[in-house]
């Protein structure tokens, strides 16, 4: 849980500590991992995971509220989020440029394994078809990456929208689940105030 916890002046993520862990006031408190290190410590407070609990489910019920107009407007953006056919057309042309660059370097090692030439002259070649290769397939791996992320972000908003649809009625204790399946991260700014961001990019400060 306290991944998604973040220090509101530093940046670092937030751990779990168990405070009074003998007596009848042990509690969990959550405090910023960085707090102690470095020059000058954080003055972002510790706070008590009930309370983090508590104002997390303040956060999804305001959330819920305006849940229909979020899931129109996610609705309408979903497709651009992942535009398959571009990237799939954009794909495909490198991989035909690939193997048109792969055909040239081989006929061109034929030639010169047939034909007496000036080495000199066919390395100076052969290094530029290779460069050209290389380009394309970084490109090309690039394009992956760019396709899985985009599809990665796609379904995270499909299942942020599905969540929000069977939630009818407001939240009335802490869900794990929610937390996990809403929650893109939480900023402690201060003992009373906590910046819930959720998937979508909605911000809400409790």
């Amino acid at each position: 849980m306290t991944a998604k916890i973040r220090c509101g002046e530093c940046g670092g993520s937030y751990g779990a500590k168990v405070w009074h862990s003998n007596d009848k006031y042990r509690r969990i408190m959550y405090q910023c991992n960085m707090k102690y290190y470095g020059k000058e410590n954080c003055k972002t407070p510790a706070i008590r995971a009930e309370d983090v609990e508590n104002k997390f489910v303040d956060a999804v019920n305001k959330l819920i509220k305006n849940k229909d107009e979020i899931i129109s407007n996610l609705e309408m953006v979903l497709d651009t989020i992942c535009n398959k056919k571009e990237l799939s057309e954009e794909k495909e042309k490198l991989e035909r440029s690939l193997t048109e660059q792969v055909e040239k370097i081989q006929d061109l090692i034929e030639i010169n394994s047939r034909v007496a030439q000036n080495q000199e002259k066919y390395k100076k070649e052969y290094d530029a078809l290779i460069k050209e290769y290389e380009e394309t397939k970084k490109e090309y791996g690039q394009l992956e990456i760019e396709s899985s992320r985009k599809a990665a972000r796609h379904q995270t908003i499909k299942d942020y929208i599905n969540i929000l649809k069977k939630q009818d009625k407001p939240l009335d204790k802490f869900d794990g689940l929610m937390w996990g399946s809403l929650l893109e991260n939480a900023t402690i700014k201060d003992k009373d105030s906590i910046v819930f961001k959720f998937k979508d990019g909605t911000e809400i400060e409790v």
